[in-house]
């Protein structure tokens, strides 16, 4: 018995060519247009002088606004029986707010600009994912998803290439001190910004040739529209979803927790530059695309919730070995050893949301989960960022980041043993359970003659 590909037949052709390109032409140039901008939108803060706090409201505003409006705009989707068009404009005006960072001297500012960003992509978050709902099959669910991911850190470490080793070898900061940094991305912001504009719009072509997927389907298919607060009722009904979705709001809090800490970390406490920001960033990339498809065809195989509770219980080592950094060849090895550990668990997470959603209301259901999930991250974020101000009172800097990160790392391991409570809710060609006997079997000793 081998952990390898699933036995059960390829199903990869129950979904288009044409639908697959859509989706995935658009998933990599969302994220190369995001990661063209975002990885520097916290270090020009800090070159601007942001504090912790400041920090945190950037992080925690990003995580409120990306989502809050989520139930809103997925059950408009229902209503309308589309979602194509909340994608292709969303995909299309997100970004564009970030040309204001060009002219801005005050950090504050930026809160602003990254909450319209986030508004406008909350837009078709729960669209896209409802439309992943109605074209994936359930029996590989999460290995189409995993191609999400793939493409996804494709178009990440492709962004970080340009943006960080480029631009750093062209505009060569290393000679300038921390302070005159901001001035210099600030200088050639508009660059990165066209560029993610014109591949957003090349992104969403595709989608002229695919039609929407609730136009074949039967009126008992079509989606169920319920006022907002029908819908809330309904959606917590459904006990698989209304677990998942509580367990996934009090793990969110230390999950972001940590956000504001880490830039804090990187810019302020080691002081690095564009290139290295580059390097671990590309580092998550390269792991994510290495591992994410051997993580899916785990989760269609043997089962979603074992492999969500590894992910969520390997999140607390991420800022626990930061405490532990001094150097940035630390950070490199964290980042690199530790995103091969997490993303082998992320394709589940998704799939499993797949597997507990109905797809007559999936844009509702999507959407108010991303709410209520995004609404504990902001709080986290920007309970993370304004403790350690109050620990930089009486504590160095790098202590008062050591003892919040300390804290993160303890809520994330305790809110992580949650999700071993998940039970499945459909049923898989393989069991871990027959994994382990193997393995005993396997390396089991002969008793001595």
């Amino acid at each position: 018995m081998t952990i390898d590909t699933p036995t059960e037949p390829d199903m990869s052709n129950s979904i288009k060519k044409k639908e697959e390109r859509a989706l995935y032409s658009r998933t990599i140039a969302t994220s190369t247009s995001r990661g063209l901008v975002q990885p520097f939108v916290s270090m020009i803060a800090i070159t601007m002088g942001a504090s912790a706090g400041i920090l945190g409201w950037i992080q925690s505003i990003s995580n409120l606004l990306s989502t809050f409006l989520g139930p809103i705009f997925g059950r408009l989707s229902d209503m309308a029986k589309r979602r194509i068009p909340f994608v292709v404009i969303s995909t299309l005006t997100w970004g564009i707010p970030y040309v204001i960072l060009y002219w801005i001297i005050d950090p504050w500012v930026i809160v602003l600009i990254v909450a319209l960003v986030n508004l406008l992509a909350s837009l078709g978050i729960p669209a896209f994912t409802a439309l992943q709902n109605e074209l994936f099959p359930g029996e590989v669910r999460a290995k189409l998803t995993g191609r999400i991911f793939w493409f996804d850190a494709i178009g990440s470490a492709v962004a970080t290439i340009i943006t960080g080793i480029i631009l750093t070898i062209v505009f060569n900061d290393k000679g300038f001190e921390i302070e005159q940094r901001a001035e210099i991305y600030q200088r050639f912001i508009l660059i990165p910004i066209a560029i993610g504009v014109l591949i957003s719009i090349v992104g969403i072509l595709p989608f002229r040739k695919i039609e929407e997927p609730l136009r074949n389907k039967s009126l008992g298919e079509q989606p169920i529209t319920h006022s907002l607060k029908e819908s809330f009722k309904i959606t917590f009904s459904n006990k698989p979803f209304a677990k998942f979705t509580l367990i996934s709001m009090i793990h969110a809090i230390f999950f972001s927790f940590s956000w504001p800490l880490f830039s804090i970390f990187q810019v302020s406490i080691l002081e690095v530059n564009a290139l290295q920001i580059a390097i671990l960033s590309i580092s998550f990339s390269v792991m994510t695309i290495l591992v994410i498809r051997f993580g899916a065809k785990l989760s269609d195989r043997f089962g979603r919730t074992k492999l969500i509770a590894f992910n969520r219980l390997a999140l607390a080592l991420f800022p626990f070995a930061y405490i532990f950094a001094s150097k940035i060849w630390h950070l490199y090895i964290i980042h690199f050893t530790l995103a091969g550990v997490i993303f082998i668990g992320s394709p589940s997470i998704q799939a499993y949301l797949l597997d507990i959603v109905p797809p007559r209301e999936g844009g509702v259901y999507f959407g108010i989960h991303s709410m209520l999930v995004g609404i504990f991250m902001f709080l986290g974020s920007l309970a993370g960022g304004y403790l350690t101000e109050m620990f930089d009172k009486w504590y160095p800097l790098l202590t008062a980041v050591k003892i919040t990160l300390g804290i993160a790392a303890g809520g994330r391991l305790l809110t992580g043993l949650l999700f071993l409570t998940l039970k499945e809710v459909k049923k898989f060609p393989s069991s871990w359970g027959e994994v382990k006997k193997h393995l005993q079997k396997r390396f089991k000793l002969e008793p001595p003659v």
